[in-house]
């Protein structure tokens, strides 16, 4: 677990996929519990994450994101899923997809442990942006 320097990577402003899955499996399943939060700790002081704008994922991660996300909400045809997670402006919001951001993590874990999962926020052309994670093959909405 030791391929990344993870307090540096917690400071990035553009990150991969590897970056991201790295970062979050050192904090779901390291035993060092003072290196994990000195790296949680340098993580929630980015000033991209402290500030709410957001680590940049790099074009891969959003262009793979956008299409998870329309995929969704629309069949390959263009019709509307009739199982759709979305509200309506989360229906909009998906087709004016502009960038996909990292702005934290979210404790999706339990009374007895924590497990944390990336949370994004979906940044469009007008004021229908909001945030997401997914946790056990589902997508939640929470802002």
């Amino acid at each position: 677990m030791a391929k990344y320097n993870y307090i540096t990577l917690s400071q990035k402003k553009v990150w991969t996929e590897n970056e991201l899955k790295a970062y979050f499996k050192f904090l779901n399943n390291s035993d060092d519990e003072d290196l994990k939060k000195a790296v949680s700790k340098s993580f929630i002081y980015n000033p991209l994450i402290y500030d709410a704008e957001g680590i940049r994922l790099d074009n891969t991660q959003v262009n793979k994101g956008a299409k998870y996300l329309y995929n969704l909400a629309y069949t390959p045809k263009g019709a509307e899923r009739k199982n759709s997670p979305y509200g309506s402006s989360e229906m909009e919001s998906v087709k004016h997809i502009i960038t996909i951001k990292l702005i934290g993590s979210y404790d999706a874990g339990n009374f007895f442990r924590s497990y944390y999962v990336p949370l994004y926020r979906v940044f469009t052309d007008g004021e229908r942006d909001f945030e997401y994670y997914v946790w056990d093959g589902k997508i939640n909405i929470v802002g």
